[in-house]
């Protein structure tokens, strides 16, 4: 009796929970389906869950019995996981505050509960079983009962747990079976509930929708009474809230425009006294002042079957869009008739019958509505029918495309004219093809003035790629327009890659600051008027590959459209140049050539002249004193005199033979028959072997002599050939020393080489031939005046030549405290290597 009693008030607390159920979804729908909706299926499940746990019928072992199978499966059922989870959350709390030594196991349960309808629920939406039923909800809660059982034998014995099945078993089965199938079909009658509310509700949303969409009001207007009914989509029609209207037919007619309300009174009067419907037009005025039309559908009908309880029952209809748009179709055809255009419409039928001309139309091909409406356009073509622009407008009739072409045709006095036509499909609200309209203009004018101007521009075109000179145009931007075939060859880009490029790729790089600046000047300068070609000059430009060349430029300012254009001829100077330069080569060497042969003839004079007068200075004196010998005789002279004039014949024999060496040697050098063998030599030998030989020349004029010799290692020369130089050098000092002065030798190391200086206090060389010594027969003073016995003028020529077969050089410099200094610099002989030629190179 405790068991039955216990049980119906668990079944009465799962009604308490179905009626909140119902109340609930009387007055508020669930959500649509996601995390929201389960959580509140979740919530009012675990609601109910508390109210039966928390009054259960309290078995052995702390147990507790009770029908929380219901709200927990049907939570897993109905909310899946997460308000499964939710549901048995609550109630395992509850379970939790009740109390008792099966408190785990009970909360255990709970959670196989919850999941178990959750898996059920997997199962039936795979198998696309929406609903359950009876049988449906039965077999869960039998389900979910076997799926409890594990939880009565954790957290205490196992003789435990079968002793409390034992004994609550039809407790157990009763109340999940009972509270899953009642509580489950409870809820699923509650969904079909909700679901009918808001489809209808759904449905009147959709039907108000469509109406306010459509501008379609609903009124009601008592015939008796005046009274007026409106929808809220005819408040909007009319531009008022229902609270600015009071709701009479009066206040109504005042709505209308003066000039339709009596016609809309008497249409209603006479609408309200038949039985047949009415249409009515009429326009009204909005609060605002905004005027709309109106179109009225309505019925006179009787609502209780008799005559005198009668209403007109209608929809008004928002057409003012529709009235304007036909009164813009209308000044629409206006516009289209006084175009300058021809207009032509044409319905897209078997033969395209023409349906519409415009006075365009007329004016242009000459024929007249009556002659054109009904035919195909193509009369206008008769005689051209082999043009390709019409396969170009039949292909776009049949894809229903638009097209754009310029053609001939031919007017109605048999005059050529050519045509820009513009066709294009007209379609309907469906998207099929209704009519094309074609506009056309006469541009017989225009393509002959484009005639003129291509057979011009084909003609410059052709002058420009025949032109052996590059021409190229740049814009305002310094962007290169146009670039002819010889400017292709020029510069080596194509059309293509320098078309649209600065102007600057043409100019080497460190060229390029300074000529932005020139382009500047010269383009975008708004001052700047047209002009003609300005004076050429050359400059240099710049090849695709990088090289540079010049080029003679000329440039011609123009405008087009408003804008600065400059165009530009190039051209190649390269052989030019190269032929100037090579004139200015020529031009040098001759004048090099001519001052050599001008100084080889004065040096020829000079030689004549100085050697003339030195050959015959010695041959006089031996010839004098030969014919004084033989003249007067020995016994004459005596064995002194005789003695005399025999040495001063021999001293004059020695100088006149040393004048022919000196020549001689001078003329095996400069015919290269003088060999220099190139050895290493002890420079510190050499110079001290020189100073010995030359000393009683310094001797004999009391010249001191002061030396600086260094270690300087060897170099490299000819020991003969250099030891003449520094004799001929040393010998130069001592004849141009003063008596009593000094001579000042140094050698040291100089430039991978050694120098050897020769210094004296002489009166040193005169500014005017500085710069010529080593030239041969120069002297100080002209031999033919002088009486110097200063020499020949051939050991410098001679030194300057040998030192240079050694690979050296010969300086001669005045000192900065007068005198003369000379120096010798020879190669280091330490490190020598051969080259090619077998000559030697100091490393």
């Amino acid at each position: 009796m405790i068991l039955a009693l216990s049980v119906i008030k668990n079944i009465g607390l799962l009604s308490l929970g179905a009626l909140m159920l119902i109340l609930l979804t009387q007055y508020r729908s669930f959500p649509e389906q996601g995390v929201r909706r389960q959580l509140l299926i979740g919530l009012l499940l675990g609601s109910i869950s508390i109210l039966v746990v928390a009054a259960p019928l309290h078995g052995p072992f702390g147990a507790t019995f009770d029908t929380r199978a219901g709200p927990l499966v049907l939570a897993g059922y109905f909310a899946g996981p997460v308000g499964g989870l939710v549901a048995a959350a609550l109630a395992a709390a509850t379970r939790m505050v009740v109390g008792g030594g099966a408190a785990i196991s009970g909360v255990i349960s709970m959670v196989l509960f919850a999941v178990t309808g959750a898996v059920y629920a997997e199962i039936a939406r795979r198998r696309n079983h929406t609903r359950q039923g009876l049988l449906g909800f039965l077999a869960l809660s039998l389900i979910a009962t076997a799926a409890a059982l594990p939880a009565f034998f954790i957290g205490q014995p196992v003789e435990t747990g079968l002793t409390v099945l034992q004994t609550y078993w039809p407790v157990l089965l009763i109340g999940n079976t009972v509270g899953v199938t009642m509580l489950g079909l409870i809820i699923e009658f509650l969904q079909r509930i909700c679901a009918d509310r808001d489809r209808y509700a759904l449905t009147l949303r959709t039907s108000a929708l469509a109406r306010q969409a459509g501008g379609i009001g609903v009124w009601v207007s008592e015939v008796d009474t005046g009274k007026l009914t409106w929808d809220p989509v005819q408040h909007d029609l009319m531009g008022v809230t229902p609270d600015r209207f009071d709701r009479t037919r009066d206040a109504f007619l005042e709505r209308v425009v003066p000039e339709d309300r009596d016609r809309v009174q008497a249409e209603l009067a006479a609408a309200a006294g038949s039985q047949a419907p009415f249409k009515s037009l009429f326009r009204i005025r909005t609060p605002d002042g905004e005027v709309r039309y109106i179109r009225s559908h309505g019925l006179c009908v009787s609502s209780d079957g008799y005559v005198d309880s009668r209403r007109l029952i209608g929809v008004n209809i928002d057409v003012t869009r529709e009235q304007e748009l036909q009164s813009q179709v209308e000044l629409n055809s206006a516009a289209l008739d006084s175009a300058v255009c021809g207009v032509l419409i044409a319905e897209a039928a078997d033969d395209y019958p023409t349906v519409y001309i415009n006075s365009a139309f007329t004016e242009i091909t000459g024929y007249r509505p009556h002659e054109v409406l009904g035919r195909n356009c193509r009369f206008l073509n008769a005689g051209l029918e082999d043009q390709p622009e019409l396969d170009i407008v039949r292909r776009a009739l049949a894809t229903g495309e638009p097209c754009t072409v310029t053609l001939r045709n031919r007017r109605k006095d048999g005059t050529i004219l050519w045509n820009t036509l513009n066709l294009s499909p007209i379609r309907d609200r469906n998207g099929d093809i209704t009519h094309f309209i074609g506009v056309q203009d006469d541009v017989t004018e225009q393509v002959l003035a484009r005639q003129v101007i291509a057979e011009g521009r084909d003609q410059i075109e052709a002058i420009l790629a025949a032109a052996p000179d590059a021409i190229l145009s740049v814009d305002s931007r310094q962007r290169i327009t146009s670039f002819n075939d010889a400017a292709v060859r020029l510069f080596g880009w194509s059309s293509e890659e320098i078309l649209g490029r600065s102007i600057h790729e043409l100019v080497p790089v460190n060229a390029r600051k300074a000529h932005v600046e020139l382009v500047r000047n010269y383009i975008a300068d708004p001052d700047s008027a047209p002009g003609p070609m300005s004076a050429l000059r050359i400059v240099r430009a710049r090849r695709k590959d990088g090289g540079s060349f010049p080029a003679l430029i000329s440039l011609a300012r123009y405008q087009i459209g408003g804008e600065p254009m400059v165009t530009a001829t190039a051209h190649d100077m390269s052989e030019i140049v190269q032929a100037n330069e090579e004139l200015v080569r020529l031009s040098d060497r001759l004048r090099d050539q001519l001052e050599e042969a001008y100084r080889a003839n004065e040096a020829k004079d000079h030689f004549l002249a100085h050697m003339s007068h030195e050959l015959r200075t010695p041959l006089n004196a031996i010839i004098g004193f030969a014919d004084m010998l033989t003249t007067l005789g020995l016994e004459r002279l005596g064995r002194d005199r005789s003695n005399e004039y025999v040495h001063d014949i021999k001293r004059s024999g020695e100088h006149l033979l040393s004048l022919i060496n000196e020549i001689l040697d001078l003329s095996k050098l400069k015919a290269g028959q003088v060999e220099a063998t190139l050895k290493p030599t002890d420079a510190y030998g050499l110079i001290e072997e020189a100073v010995t030989t030359i000393g009683p020349a310094f001797t004999k004029k009391s010249i001191g002599l002061e030396t600086d010799f260094r270690d300087v290692g060897t170099v490299l020369c000819d020991r003969r050939l250099a030891l003449q130089c520094l004799l001929n050098l040393m010998s130069n000092a001592a004849k141009f020393s003063p008596e009593e002065s000094r001579v000042a030798i140094r050698l040291h190391r100089d430039n991978q080489g050694v120098r050897f200086v020769i210094e004296d206090e002489g009166e040193g060389v005169p500014a005017k031939i500085l710069d010529r010594v080593g030239e041969p027969f120069l002297r100080h003073d002209d031999p033919l005046t002088s009486n110097s016995q200063e020499g020949s003028g051939l050991g410098l020529a001679i030194t300057k030549s040998l030192i240079e077969k050694q690979k050296g050089w010969l300086r001669i410099a005045n000192g900065a405290k007068g005198g003369t200094v000379a120096s010798i610099w020879l190669p280091s002989g330490n490190r020598v290597k051969s080259n090619r030629d077998n000559s030697l190179e100091v490393c």
